[in-house]
């Protein structure tokens, strides 16, 4: 990346400087696991939809203020069992079998810190595809109720989606400004577990924090994140090399 990014000349525009294009089959993922002890109840932060607002403080997990706690004992719960955990008494019980997950294994384990047995489950995910030339995003989060609130207007019955992908919401971006939201800003699109954490991450909108992907010395940064399309001219991209939307080519494909 150092090396072509040297290597423009001076008088290339700004819009000509960028990676090839990838082809319209590419594909990227970005996942998000939470551990799950293989014995007891473990608590998982729940995120529940806030009203649209201009500003927004920085909302991590650990702000969060529900969770359920996931026994791995049990492939079903009875409707309404609570429990107290430290912090949130009358929590939700879920099933382990509500996640997608999987069992680490002894290196897996080492690796992060667990002991072998234990879970990982999928508490988010974003996929995008290159269908159009400024990727097609989607973004899920796993949510105990998933038949409650804005996000599941539409969804498809339990004959085309099965099993623990019911209870993943799901939001998508083709458009930086559009659709506005109520209150006539850019259309905001994030995921909870990956963009709630950063101030005002609430109102943004991963394609036109994407849009910003460049490698460049020094280092660019995806920070501050926000919405609407920045201009062609933003300053961001002089000196720099466009990567086609794609953060992980700087971040991690560079190492």
């Amino acid at each position: 990346m150092k090396a072509i990014n040297d290597g423009w000349p001076a008088q290339t525009p700004v819009e000509n400087r960028k990676v090839k294009d990838y082809p319209r089959g590419a594909m990227s993922l970005k996942l998000v696991w939470m551990p799950v002890a293989k014995n007891g109840k473990t608590a998982i932060p729940t995120w529940d939809e806030m009203p649209v607002t201009d500003v927004a403080g920085a909302l991590p997990p650990s702000s969060w203020k529900r969770r359920v706690a996931v026994d791995p004992s049990r492939s079903s719960v009875p409707e309404g069992e609570l429990t107290d955990l430290p912090g949130f008494p009358g929590s939700r019980v879920v099933p382990l079998t509500a996640f997608h997950h999987f069992k680490l294994d002894a290196e897996q384990a080492a690796r992060f810190g667990r002991d072998e047995g234990d879970y990982a489950v999928l508490v988010a995910m974003h996929y995008t595809t290159k269908e159009i030339p400024n990727w097609f995003w989607a973004t899920f989060w796993w949510h105990d109720r998933p038949n409650d609130g804005p996000y599941a207007a539409d969804r498809l019955d339990d004959t085309k989606i099965r099993g623990p992908w019911r209870n993943y919401l799901m939001d998508i971006a083709y458009d930086m400004d559009l659709p506005k939201e109520t209150n006539g800003t850019p259309n905001a699109v994030f995921n909870p577990w990956l963009e709630a954490h950063f101030e005002n991450g609430v109102n943004s909108n991963c394609m036109t924090c994407h849009q910003r992907a460049i490698w460049s010395e020094p280092d660019a940064t995806f920070l501050p994140i926000t919405r609407g399309a920045a201009p062609a001219n933003d300053p961001i991209f002089r000196n720099s090399t466009k990567v086609d939307f794609l953060w992980s080519l700087p971040l991690e494909g560079n190492n």
